[in-house]
């Protein structure tokens, strides 16, 4: 018995792995149908012949270059002040007296920026009592730390650009410090260089110190988007192999200023070259949508004529002399039915459609078609011919027995009613007189 149930565990487990690698068999070979693709999508970029110029940014501060201070040496009292607040002055001139007979002058030519006492004050030693600021002769000083210290010399050329004011001035480096400005981790250096300041700029302001380092000019250049880099950083780019695909190329690269590169060898000025930016999905081909169409095929409506025999029709138009409406017919929007005509039994309007007045009740298509209501019909002056009586059907017409001619028409000669039309009189209207009909003939028959 134990050898029985082990030998059906045992058929199980076989039936079990047979069907998962059934399973995964079938798998791999569904999944490119299921599973939306991906196509890698790709960037152009055409090599051009350009210039390069590398440099580095510095963040500075526009500074003064003369200035002057002055405080008091003893306790003692202002007695005399001899200038104001942002006056000019030059050297040489007296500024203020202490009671202990010690006088201030101007050692610059410049402007009084600020007095902090007044006469009668009391002061003591190392207080400050007046400034004198050159502000015609202004520097801008920046920090360069201990990486690029070595790349700056005093006599290098540079450009100064004040924010606030958006003026830039080309000037050059007047003095590097050596010795470290800072106490951090990374040791920064003072550099300044002398602008010629208008007279709104003042010290304080901010300003970015641009100092040049290397330059190409005609040489081929890239953007820096268009390189890829392989496993061990080579950068290359993607050309066309004339098969609809591409083949990576190597190239050699040069100078950059971190949006263009300068391309040494590999392409030349005027290749195109491409780079993959991404991937984007493709429809699946085992779909519900594409399944419908393989078993139903794809319906495409070319032209949509609505309104039955009628959907030619356009808008506005009425139906041809003599046709009638099928049962359940209704008119298309905007068709109008020719004067005189009533809709035959089961037929509706569409909304907003009238009959002409004279059909619009029953009793007045009654009373037009009744024969008491007719009228002697006249013949032109011209026929010679007597007034007719009311008007009656010209040979070879059958006619239904119960319709009858309205008042004053003749119908066309040969002209039968066709089976199960209705009769001409249960219009309410009168028959199409014949273009080219012959009144002699009408009026013998009239007789």
């Amino acid at each position: 018995m134990a050898k029985r149930k082990g030998k059906k565990w045992l058929a199980r487990l076989a039936a079990l792995a047979a069907l998962a690698a059934l399973c995964a068999v079938g798998w791999d070979a569904l999944r490119p149908l299921v599973m939306a693709e991906s196509t890698p999508v790709y960037a152009r970029y055409t090599v051009e012949t350009g210039d390069i110029e590398t440099s580095m940014s510095l963040s500075g501060t526009i500074e003064l270059t003369r200035s002057e201070s002055f405080a008091a040496s003893e306790r003692a009292t202002v007695q005399e002040v001899y200038v104001e607040a942002d006056q000019t002055v030059c050297a040489g001139d007296e500024l203020l007296r202490l009671n202990n007979g010690e006088t201030f002058e101007a050692g610059i030519d410049g402007t009084v920026t600020s007095i902090n006492v007044a006469v009668g004050d009391a002061v003591w030693p190392q207080m400050s009592l007046l400034t004198i600021a050159d502000l015609s002769d202004l520097r801008v000083s920046a920090s360069v730390d201990e990486y690029d210290v070595k790349t700056v010399a005093a006599g290098q050329r540079c450009s100064v650009t004040v924010v606030s004011l958006g003026l830039t001035f080309e000037t050059e480096i007047r003095h590097v410090n050596r010795v470290s400005a800072s106490t951090g981790a990374v040791a920064s250096y003072t550099v300044t260089a002398d602008i010629d300041a208008p007279e709104n700029m003042l010290p304080g302001m901010q300003a970015t110190v641009t100092i040049p380092r290397e330059s190409v000019a005609g040489v081929s250049i890239l953007p820096m988007a268009a390189l890829s880099f392989d496993e061990n950083g080579a950068p290359y780019v993607l050309v066309e192999d004339g098969a609809g695909g591409y083949v990576q190329t190597n190239v050699e690269t040069g100078l950059s200023d971190g949006m263009y590169v300068e391309i040494v060898s590999g392409v030349e000025s005027g290749d195109v070259v491409y780079v993959q930016t991404g991937t984007q999905s493709a429809q699946s081909r085992l779909s519900m949508q594409n399944l419908y169409n393989a078993l139903f095929g794809e319906k495409t409506v070319v032209n949509d004529h609505t309104g039955g025999a009628f959907g030619s029709l356009q808008a506005g138009e009425g139906l041809p002399e003599g046709m009638e409406l099928p049962e359940g017919m209704e008119l298309p929007e905007g068709m109008e039915l020719p004067e005189g005509m009533e809709l035959p039994e089961g037929v509706e309007l569409p909304e907003g459609m009238d009959l002409p007045e004279e059909t619009n009740s029953p009793e007045a298509a009654e009373t037009s078609g009744s024969a008491e209501a007719q009228q002697t019909a006249e013949l032109p002056e011209d026929t010679g011919a007597e007034t007719a009586n009311p008007a009656s059907a010209p040979e070879t017409m059958n006619l239904l027995e119960s319709a009858e001619i309205p008042q004053g028409a003749e119908a066309p000669e040969g002209w039968e009613t066709p089976e199960g039309a209705p009769a001409p009189g249960a219009w309410g209207g009168a028959l199409p007189a014949p273009e080219n009909s012959d009144a002699e003939g009408g009026n013998d028959n009239a007789q």
